[in-house]
C-alpha cells in the first residue's frame, strides 16, 4: 500500500510541474499578444521607425508576430493543457485524501480499491490528452 501511495504522490508532483508550465506557458502568450498588439497603434500613431524599418513594415512583421504566436498556442493548446493537468492533480489529491480517510476505517481490499481509482484518473488523463490532441 505504501508503494501505491508513493506511487500517487509521485504523479501529483508531476502534474503539479506540467500544470504550472501550461500555465506559465498560456499566461506568457497571452502577455505577448497584448504587448504587441497595442504597441501597433501607437508605433503607426507616431511613425516610429526602429532598424532602418518604417512604421507600416514594423506594424506587418508585429502583425506576422502576432499570428505565429496565436498559432504556437493554438497548437500546443498551453490553456486546454493547464486545465486538465490542474483537474488531474487535483483527482489525485483527492484520491490521497481518501487514502488516508480509509485508513482510518479498515476497510478490506483497500489497496485494490485504491489501485482502480488510481487508473481510472490516469486513464481519463490520458483520454482528455487523446481528445486535445485530435488523436480521437
Amino acid at each position: 500500500m505504501e508503494n501505491l501511495i508513493q506511487e500517487i504522490t509521485d504523479k501529483v508532483t508531476v502534474f503539479k510541474k506540467k500544470k504550472e508550465n501550461n500555465r506559465w506557458k498560456a499566461n506568457l502568450s497571452k502577455v505577448i499578444t497584448i504587448v504587441v498588439s497595442s504597441s501597433i497603434p501607437v508605433i503607426l500613431g507616431l511613425e516610429l521607425q526602429l532598424l532602418s524599418l518604417k512604421a507600416k513594415e514594423l506594424t506587418i512583421i508585429l502583425g506576422a508576430l502576432i499570428s505565429i504566436n496565436e498559432g504556437i498556442a493554438l497548437y500546443f493548446k498551453f490553456e486546454k493543457n493547464w486545465i486538465r493537468y490542474l483537474d488531474t492533480e487535483n483527482s489525485l489529491k483527492a484520491l490521497l485524501l481518501e487514502i488516508d480517510i480509509l485508513n482510518r476505517k479498515e476497510t478490506t481490499d483497500l489497496e485494490k480499491y485504491i489501485h482502480q481509482k488510481y487508473q481510472n484518473i490516469l486513464n481519463k488523463q490520458n483520454e482528455d490528452w487523446n481528445k486535445i490532441r485530435g488523436d480521437t
